[in-house]
C-alpha cells in the first residue's frame, strides 16, 4: 500500500550571507547605518562648516545615497538617504554629480510606473544645497531648474506633480533672497536670462496643471510664490491671471 508522507517536520533552510531582498531587519540594519552616516556627515567640516572635505567623498558613495532615496527601498530608508545626500550637497562638486544624476533618471521617465516612483526623489531635492555664491554650485542650480522645465510638460501622475510643485515651492524660496541672490542678480546676462527662462516655464507649466481641480491647490500656491519672487515684469504679465485662479 501507499504510505502517507511523513508530517516530520523538514529542516529549515540556511539563510544565504548578506541582506535577503525582504523583510524587516535589513531595512533597520540599513536604517541604522544610514543614520550614523548622517551623524558623520553633519559634523564634516567643524563649527565653520568647512565643505572641502565633503567635496572628496567618493562619487560612489553619492550614487549609492541617490539609488537608497527612492523605490524600492522603504520610507525611512529613502528619508535617511535623502538627508545624507543633502549633507553632501553642501559641496558644490557633490551638488553637481547629485544634479547630473537626477536629470538622468528625469530624462529616463518613460513608464506610468517610472513617473510615481520619481516622486521620491522629487522629494529628495527639497534639502539640496542649491545656490549662487559658487560658480559650480551656480551651474548645478540652473541645470536642475532647467531639467525641471523641459520635463514638467511631460507629467500627468498627480503623485508626482505634489512633489515637484512643493519642492519647487521651497526651492525657490530659499533661492530668490539673501545676499547671494542680490550678487547674482547685479551681474545679469545669459545665466540670469537663463533662470528667468526657467522660471517661467515652471509658472506656465504649474499653471496648466491647476486647471485639474484636485490639483490646483498645490499647483496654484507654487504659482502664487513665483508671483510674489519674480521681477516686476513677471509681475505685471502673471499676477492678474493668477490672483483670478485664487479667487
Amino acid at each position: 500500500r501507499n504510505r502517507r508522507p511523513s508530517a516530520t517536520p523538514t529542516t529549515p533552510t540556511v539563510p544565504s550571507p548578506g541582506f535577503p531582498e525582504r523583510g524587516p531587519e535589513p531595512a533597520a540594519a540599513l536604517t541604522f547605518v544610514l543614520q550614523a552616516l548622517h551623524a558623520v556627515l553633519t559634523n564634516t567640516g567643524g563649527a565653520q562648516r568647512d565643505v572641502t572635505s565633503l567635496a572628496l567623498v567618493p562619487d560612489a558613495v553619492l550614487r549609492f545615497l541617490f539609488d537608497l532615496a527612492g523605490p524600492p527601498h522603504v520610507g525611512p530608508v529613502r528619508e535617511t538617504a535623502a538627508k545624507c545626500l543633502g549633507l553632501l550637497t553642501r559641496a558644490p562638486p557633490q551638488l553637481s554629480t547629485a544634479v547630473a544624476l537626477y536629470g538622468a533618471r528625469l530624462q529616463a521617465l518613460r513608464r506610468d510606473a517610472d513617473h510615481r516612483q520619481f516622486a521620491a526623489y522629487a522629494r529628495a531635492a527639497v534639502v539640496w544645497h542649491f545656490g549662487f555664491g559658487d560658480e559650480v554650485a551656480a551651474a548645478a542650480t540652473l541645470q536642475y531648474l532647467r531639467d525641471q522645465a523641459q520635463a514638467m510638460p511631460r507629467m500627468e501622475r498627480r503623485v508626482l506633480r505634489v512633489e515637484v510643485c512643493q519642492t519647487l515651492d521651497k526651492v525657490f524660496r530659499r533661492l530668490l533672497r539673501g545676499d547671494e541672490w542680490a550678487a547674482f542678480t547685479a551681474t545679469g546676462g545669459p545665466r540670469l536670462e537663463d533662470l528667468w527662462a526657467s522660471f517661467g516655464a515652471i509658472y506656465s507649466a504649474a499653471f496648466r496643471w491647476s486647471r485639474r481641480t484636485r490639483h490646483a491647490p498645490f499647483c496654484l500656491d507654487l504659482c502664487a510664490t513665483l508671483v510674489c519672487l519674480g521681477d516686476a515684469a513677471f509681475y505685471r504679465k502673471r499676477a492678474p491671471e493668477a490672483v483670478s485662479a485664487l479667487v
